[in-house]
């Protein structure tokens, strides 16, 4: 009852978190005792020499023999009676020796040696008293601690009375505290305040030095899902999802925020102070269990976790996570929020619990993107692939012929080497020569024709000159040749409009040679000069 009575008295003044020390080395635990239950009638108790102090709560109604340590002390309460007996009153117990296990001193900065009295806390770093947490040793118990860093706490109750820092170290220092607390230069200190603002205050424990001694102490569970999720302050991952909320400081209210979780998921959070447990809090699709606080970082971090096993381990928490976060931003001035984001682990397969409407849009936005880019790149190769000339490309290249093209198209020329090949292509603009008159069968006749006067017999004058091989049946006169639409030639040098006057061609030596090795329209040196008519 007293316990009771102090923990509402400091609730009453008080909105931080109260968290109680554990272990003890009482007499009547079960956890100190090497066959994990209490010792019977025709036990004999041991209790070794490391043990310094045992404390008696109840009567021992008959006890064969007790060993006790050479350098120690058995404490019993008033009134307590402790008897001895050679003749056996328990015909269920075996006349066995029964150790008390030498309890070490316990470290102030292990999650395991704390349980708080107000939530289940997820985060380790914060089981551990934080700057503004009321730390409570019960009364009626011997303790063994060790502290071997500084720490600063809110407020403290050791056995029934309220402690400020100048009275903790009075005790400690003292015969019964050295005791109970090991002896180091560490110090407690105790502020004797709670948090002053409505937002809450950050526990302080995740600074890099603090976070590292707390894990240090820690063994992580084995978890069952990918991806898992570590909150900040935190050390180890774990199944399930964390909200990270950006608050506005002039209406957000932690207790608040914290009710209305509760309220409007069905969230029930019931500390069963009597026996020192506390319930897990229930949602109506299943155990979940939300933890809410301010960062270090000045954010406020939700950890949602459940007890489902397997694959399905932490999916009711990120459902229920997913329910939270759309609420909040469908009306975010209610909760008092700004922002939220959502991080959440995956199932053993790979597949993430949930995923969100902006995940969504994104993944359909980036496939559209991608068939874009694979469609336009293919269209591109396409075309390029359809051309059959490219613009400049040399006499020589080897450009790849449709089944379609006649036997002769590609011919060596004689008396050459056989990597000189002529290109020729039916000229959509002129007549088609025969095979038996071709033009291009023998290179050197173009120069031949030119030469002995064809071209003579194209002038001004508008006479009928002689059709010269090649030229559309349907000019007769050059001048007309001014109205026709020509076009490049992609094999052959750009065609260049001859002026109307007689030309008269000068070939140099070079040009005059037999054999036409190294022929192109382009490779001709040729100069125009006016003649009068």
């Amino acid at each position: 009852m007293k316990t009771l009575l102090i923990l509402l008295s400091f609730l009453g003044v008080c909105s931080c978190s109260s968290k109680q020390w554990k272990s003890n080395v009482n007499f009547n635990n079960p956890k100190n005792w090497d066959s994990g239950k209490l010792p019977c009638a025709n036990n004999r108790i041991v209790f070794p020499d490391t043990v310094q102090t045992v404390l008696l709560q109840t009567n021992i109604s008959s006890v064969k023999e007790i060993i006790l340590p050479n350098n120690g002390q058995l404490l019993m309460l008033n009134d307590m009676v402790l008897s001895f007996s050679d003749t056996p009153s328990d015909a269920d117990c075996s006349s066995e020796d029964v150790n008390f296990i030498s309890p070490d001193f316990k470290n102030w900065f292990d999650p395991d040696n704390w349980q708080d009295l107000d939530a289940l806390v997820t985060v380790e770093t914060e089981r551990v008293p934080c700057q503004y947490d009321s730390v409570l040793f019960p009364e009626d118990q011997v303790f063994a601690v060790n502290v071997d860093a500084s720490a600063t706490i809110g407020r403290m109750s050791f056995s029934g009375k309220d402690k400020d820092t100048s009275q903790f170290n009075y005790f400690r220092n003292g015969p019964d505290g050295k005791l109970q607390f090991s002896e180091s230069s560490a110090s407690i200190t105790i502020q004797g305040s709670a948090c002053p603002k409505d937002s809450g205050c950050a526990c302080g424990n995740d600074d890099p030095d603090t976070l590292k001694r707390i894990c240090d102490q820690y063994s992580c569970m084995p978890i069952s899902c990918a991806d898992a999720v570590t909150p900040i302050g935190g050390c180890c991952p774990l199944c399930g999802a964390i909200l990270v909320m950006d608050y506005d400081v002039a209406t957000f209210n932690l207790a608040d925020f914290n009710n209305r979780m509760h309220d409007d998921y069905h969230v029930h959070d019931t500390p069963n102070i009597a026996n020192n447990r506390r319930k897990r809090r229930e949602v109506d699709t299943g155990e979940v269990d939300i933890y809410t606080s301010m960062t270090s970082t000045g954010q406020i971090q939700m950890v949602l976790t459940d007890k489902e096993s397997g694959s399905s381990n932490g999916q009711k928490a990120i459902t229920l996570g997913l329910q939270i976060m759309t609420d909040i931003q469908n009306d975010p001035e209610s909760f008092g929020v700004v922002d939220v984001v959502m991080h959440s682990s995956k199932d053993n397969t790979g597949a993430q619990g949930s995923v969100t409407g902006g995940a969504v849009a994104g993944i359909i936005i980036a496939v559209i993107i991608v068939v874009i880019v694979i469609s336009t790149f293919g269209f591109i190769f396409l075309r390029r692939r359809s051309t059959f000339f490219t613009k400049d490309m040399p006499l020589n290249a080897d450009v790849d012929m449709s089944p379609g093209i006649p036997a002769g198209f590609m011919e060596e020329l004689p008396g050459h080497p056989p990597a000189i090949h002529m290109q020729s292509f039916d000229n959509p603009v002129y007549n088609t020569p025969s095979m038996q008159d071709n033009l291009y069968s023998d290179p050197t006749k173009i120069l031949t024709d030119i030469a002995s006067g064809d071209a003579g017999d194209l002038k001004k004058s508008g006479k009928k000159g002689k059709k010269g091989k090649g030229l559309p049946p349907s000019v007769e006169n050059l001048d007309q040749l001014d109205d026709i639409n020509g076009f490049d030639n992609p094999i052959y040098a750009t065609v260049v409009k001859i002026p109307s006057q007689s030309v008269e061609v000068k070939m140099s030596p070079e040009d005059q040679h037999d054999g036409v090795e190294g022929f192109s329209n382009v490779g001709f040196d040729m100069s125009t000069q006016e003649t009068d008519s």
